[in-house]
């Protein structure tokens, strides 16, 4: 868990709803260096979204810069 990155999520993203929402879930399970190691499924249902809505969601945060 990384409080360091859950908390840069609450401060500094323009992320909103269910992309937010992806964002602290990925900030959640983050190690200690930054990267967070889960599979589609297992976020998907993390934040009760689909599999193909993850997939969007972390497209668009990439394209936004939210995520690399």
């Amino acid at each position: 868990m990384s409080s360091a990155c859950t908390s840069l999520v609450w401060t500094h993203s323009q992320a909103r709803g269910s992309h937010k929402l992806v964002l602290l879930a990925l900030a959640e399970y983050a190690d200690r260096k930054n990267e967070a190691e889960l599979s589609w499924r297992d976020l998907a249902g993390l934040c009760g979204l689909s599999k193909s809505r993850i997939e969007e969601i972390v497209a668009a945060l990439i394209d936004a810069g939210e995520l690399r």
